[in-house]
């Protein structure tokens, strides 16, 4: 917790001797503090979260109020905040150390009040007018941002994503299957509801499909990701042709499978 104390200079003589002497407030592994004169805060790191408190009144009557829509949780590959400092080259910013490393923090960033409901609304329609107007046709588009505790939460939230893209897929190829048979999308549906994947794949096979042996995007989607990517380049002063490593994106068709994919997602991590 965050522990308030009052000074005694002006608690002897005015308040009794029963009075508490501080006042805690709630933040979970509380360590580093930081006075913000510009924004008038105090800045506390604790185990999961940087929080801002404004300060009010004087005395024994002297509060902290955390202040919403400041401070931010901390990443879930940086748990365990420590230090905290005044960053000296620049008053926006924050110092914070971890048990993963440092970090710095944007004092001043508050684009949508960080709230995640915004953010989701923003990109899925930036996403669907992209994809519109590219594929000539109206596409909708949905988005989530998942915040979680440590990467253990990750690997076990993106494993699961990972089965639940692939029961999706086998629903999906059964059920346009169908529509091309001439089949409505309510009698489609209606067929496909409650049914299991032994029967879906069974479904598929009937009609010469087998599922397992579909290209692996089509079955468990793709990863698109920053890596170091090789480029062919031309060296003007040696007269040579090199290979420039450049920071890239890169489309992966062929995602691995269970722990394997599991180690790739919480490799960006690291």
């Amino acid at each position: 917790s965050l522990r308030l104390f009052y000074s005694s200079a002006v608690l002897d003589g005015v308040a009794p001797k029963d009075v508490p002497r501080y006042k805690d407030y709630e933040l979970e592994g509380a360590h580093g503090l930081v006075w913000d004169p510009k924004n008038e805060v105090l800045w506390a790191l604790g185990d999961k979260e940087l929080a801002a408190y404004a300060v009010s009144g004087e005395g024994a009557e002297e509060t902290l109020s955390k202040i919403s829509g400041m401070g931010s949780f901390l990443p879930a590959t940086h748990p365990g905040g420590h230090d905290l400092s005044a960053d000296l080259t620049d008053p926006d910013f924050l110092l914070l150390s971890t048990n993963k490393g440092p970090l710095r923090y944007n004092k001043e960033e508050n684009t949508f009040g960080r709230k995640v409901r915004k953010f989701n609304s923003i990109l899925a329609g930036q996403a669907s007018a992209s994809f519109s107007l590219q594929l000539g046709q109206a596409i909708a588009m949905d988005c989530r941002l998942v915040p979680l505790p440590n990467l253990e939460k990750v690997r076990d939230y993106f494993l699961w994503r990972q089965e639940d893209a692939h029961r999706n897929a086998l629903n999906s190829h059964c059920y346009w299957m169908l529509r091309k048979e001439g089949i409505n999308a309510q009698t489609a549906n209606a067929m496909l509801e409650g049914k299991s994947i032994a029967y879906k794949n069974e479904l598929l096979f009937s009609r010469g499909i087998n599922f397992n042996n579909l290209p692996s995007w089509q079955k468990r989607g793709i990863g698109v990701y920053w890596a170091d990517i090789e480029k062919a380049g031309y060296n003007p002063v040696t007269k040579q042709a090199v290979t420039a490593i450049r920071r890239g994106l890169k489309v992966e068709y062929e995602l691995p499978l269970g722990e394997q994919y599991a180690d790739l997602v919480t490799s960006f991590l690291d």
